[in-house]
């Protein structure tokens, strides 16, 4: 076998095997195999404010001015994971003047309602989706993740502890924000070693108070939101900041908010904070179209739009509507309207469902978005609106409305998050010993790159910690297991029978819940991208034998091109020859240690690595 280095433009990218620093230290920090804590519910403690606030008259409500008596806090450190949950009074946080989050933007938040109904009832709207979201957006700039279940049952304790501050009227809700900042008190840059996960919450009045008020809008082509390939589609502080520039220059020009419009093209992406939906005939074939942009890293994954495009076609496909998400350009915009084709355009967002355009200033002229004189909503904005808060509120029972039942518990629909349970055979899986406890695993199907199988991460084989593991990310995983020893100074050259085990699988799952990064990376993957990375891992050279003298001058090379990656930040693999064999399948030979520790070779079947996911 052959050491090479080489450099890696993508490297930001890569899952496994990734040369986070120049020393091995950190190297050793990242593919530790510690277990961490989870964050756990039993362990939450509680302690009332003795000083309970006076509740604001319902029509005096100011979005985000008024606050409840409590707040959820949870600590995490990358040396034990998450501590235990707390909710206490309403408080000041207390951090570092260093702190991570104050200088290089590790922050991440959501935010969701929960509604009251007449009949006192309260219920969180999709809030699977939220966490999905919040896990993600996290993972993205290397804060920890969660169990999305965990964290709900939390917030519920929190908005039934509070309850006395949403009004039991219709349009008012319970705002909530869970935010995740990093807290490690340092100025070097790189993954914050300890977290804060809060949530706070601020009853809020309906949007419109007097009913919708349709808004003008600037289309703004000098500044970009967002970009491919960038953060845009994650719920991040850093990108709402910059943001608030052009919106001011649009309110000096009379519009009240800016359309986002992205590229030479003029492609429509974002208005304001919201998503956009344009409903129009199609121009060929004159069949009314919703259309919305797609997720494609510019625009923000929202929980309104996801709602949107499921109702649209639930409600309107049936009747003869056609449901696009595709890219769409100003220039069709403008052209829709001048041929009176643009039927009607909204945003949509958790703050007020949605809020219909009116207008759209573009290049000097206005782009008239099909409202009526007079008329302040289109008709499928307020139905949109309409059939929305009558699953908010409970008026028609559905899966996406959780109802809080009591102070511990949240009645779930099970149709929306999957449970496997699964007991080894022969195997006590419980730590403390007590038999038939059943482990418990989840599927996330909300989640970008889980799994649509459930995968039972050969739990029959030993017990592993609650989670799951792109399958293609575990069979990279080993291909690299030598590269990765080989970072922290060990010598570790993997037989197909250790590949195989159930030891190099639990190790991946530990390193993939350990280090959120690696999810973050592989959901923004696309395919092509993950079927490279799996195949790069795995490449490997078999050298033919040399004369003695040529290999001491190679391996003087390997070392002074070794100290010289470690200085760059390059990545150090191992290579290998993959050969084709006559039945097509590919193959590796790997050397394999045996008791005596002679070396002998092993041809194994390598198409796996290939296979699609």
């Amino acid at each position: 076998m052959k050491l090479r280095q080489f450099s890696t433009a993508l490297a930001p990218r890569k899952l496994v095997a990734q040369q986070w620093a120049s020393s091995s230290t950190m190297a050793a920090r990242l593919y530790s195999t510690s277990k961490l804590a989870e964050m756990d519910a039993s362990k939450l403690t509680i302690t009332k404010t003795t000083t309970p606030k006076e509740l604001t008259p319902p029509k005096d409500l100011i979005f985000g001015h008024t606050f409840t008596d409590h707040m959820l806090t949870c600590e995490w450190t990358a040396e034990e994971g998450w501590h235990a949950p707390k909710i206490a009074p309403y408080q000041n946080l207390s951090l570092d003047p260093s702190s991570c989050v104050f200088h290089y933007a590790f922050e991440c938040f959501e935010g969701m309602k929960a509604y009251k109904n007449d009949d006192g009832q309260i219920r969180l709207f999709r809030p699977d989706k939220n966490m999905a979201r919040f896990n993600t957006s996290s993972a993205r700039i290397a804060l920890p993740t969660f169990d999305p279940e965990v964290l709900t049952g939390l917030i519920a304790k929190l908005v039934k502890l509070d309850e006395r501050f949403i009004p039991a009227q219709k349009g008012y809700s319970l705002y909530l924000r869970p935010t995740m900042i990093g807290t490690q008190a340092t100025l070097g840059v790189g993954p914050p070693g300890s977290a804060l996960m809060f949530v706070i919450a601020s009853p809020v009045g309906p949007y419109y108070p007097t009913g919708f008020k349709a808004v003008s809008l600037e289309a703004t082509d000098y500044a970009v939101r967002a970009w491919p390939g960038g953060v845009g589609d994650k719920k991040l502080g850093a990108n709402y900041a910059p943001c608030i520039l052009p919106q001011l220059e649009a309110a000096k020009r009379g519009f009240h908010q800016n359309l986002w419009l992205f590229g030479e093209e003029q492609y429509v992406t974002e208005v304001g904070t919201m998503n956009m939906f344009v409903a129009m005939k199609n121009k060929e074939t004159g069949q009314k179209e919703l259309i919305t942009a797609p997720i494609d890293g510019t625009i923000l994954e929202g929980v309104t739009r996801d709602s949107i495009l499921s109702l649209a076609k639930e409600k309107l496909v049936p009747a003869g509507w056609k449901v696009v998400e595709r890219q769409y350009t100003m220039f069709e915009l403008d052209d829709a309207a001048n041929e009176g084709r643009l039927l009607e355009a909204f945003g949509s967002g958790t703050a007020a469902v949605v809020s219909p355009v009116r207008n759209i200033s573009w290049k000097g002229k206005i782009v008239d978005c099909g409202l009526k004189p007079g008329t302040e909503a289109g008709e499928i904005a307020q139905s949109m609106k309409d059939w929305i808060e009558r699953r908010q509120y409970g008026e028609e029972e559905h899966e996406w409305s959780y109802k809080v039942i009591g102070r511990n518990k949240i009645q779930r629909n099970w149709n929306t998050m999957e449970h496997i349970y699964h007991c080894p055979r022969n195997r006590d899986p419980d730590p403390n010993g007590i038999p038939g406890l059943l482990f418990q695993l989840y599927a996330y199907p909300s989640i970008p790159g889980a799994p649509i199988k459930k995968y039972p991460l050969q739990m029959d084989a030993l017990p592993v910690p609650r989670g799951w593991v792109p399958d293609a990310w575990f069979k990279a995983y080993n291909a690299a297991d030598s590269q990765i020893y080989n970072l922290v100074g060990r010598d570790c050259r993997i037989s197909k029978r250790k590949r195989e085990s159930g030891e190099t699988r639990e190790r991946a799952l530990r390193l993939w819940e350990r280090y959120p990064i690696n999810k973050a990376m592989w959901a923004g993957m696309e395919r092509e991208d993950r079927e490279a990375e799996v195949v790069e891992v795995a490449v490997m050279e078999d050298v033919e034998e040399e004369s003695e003298e040529e290999e001491e001058e190679e391996l003087d090379e390997e070392s002074g091109d070794e100290e010289e990656a470690v200085e760059r930040g390059t990545e150090i693999v191992w290579e290998q020859h993959v050969e084709e064999s006559e039945e097509g399948e590919d193959e590796e030979i790997v050397e394999e240690m045996d008791e005596d520790g002679d070396s002998s070779e092993e041809a194994y079947d390598m198409s796996y690595l290939f296979e699609e996911f």
